[in-house]
């Protein structure tokens, strides 16, 4: 009965191991949440949306292109009116002023460049062209083919490379 009961663990055990490996959690996961909404919530969660994050761009424009603190932001076209509250709502809490600065991971358009243009005076935002470009050509000059390789391969490194690269070096390239 006892070898039953460890054979049961271990059984357990290598397919929770192998759901991992699979992302059967996570799938699983997003399969109790959209039952949870039903259609009616997750069309009401949609208008929801729509209508309360949209209201960011209503308020009254913060002066973000200098100060003490820099906050950078890697920032998808999908999740713009997220991160204008982001931004917005640290800047204004803030007990001084600070500098914002916007990566894009590729996707902003330019509706999303003049959004954040707007909202945040004299904020910079980097377009990924520009950043791909100047952060490769220096990783090349400097060898570090593995930091250039990584930063290709998973998008979410630039937040590792490029808010530094922008803060140190940018003085060199205009």
């Amino acid at each position: 009965m006892h070898n039953l009961i460890v054979d049961n663990k271990s059984l357990l055990k290598v397919l929770r191991n192998a759901a991992c490996q699979v992302g059967l959690g996570k799938a699983i996961a997003q399969i109790r949440l959209l039952k949870s909404l039903t259609v009616k919530g997750a069309i009401e969660m949609s208008l929801a949306k729509r209508r309360y994050l949209t209201r960011i761009t209503k308020v009254r424009p913060i002066s973000a292109g200098e100060g003490t603190i820099e906050v950078h932001m890697l920032l998808h076209h999908k999740r713009i009116y997220e991160g204008l509250w982001a931004l917005y709502s640290f800047a204004y809490f803030c007990d001084q002023p600070c500098r914002i600065v916007v990566h894009s991971d590729g996707s902003l358009t330019d509706v999303d460049v003049t959004l954040l243009k707007n909202l945040f005076l004299q904020c910079q935002v980097i377009d990924r062209q520009k950043s791909d470009s100047v952060v490769s050509s220096y990783f090349r000059n400097q060898g570090m083919l593995k930091c250039e390789q990584l930063r290709q391969q998973y998008v979410h490194v630039m937040k590792l490379f490029d808010p530094f690269f922008f803060v140190i070096i940018s003085p060199l390239f205009p």
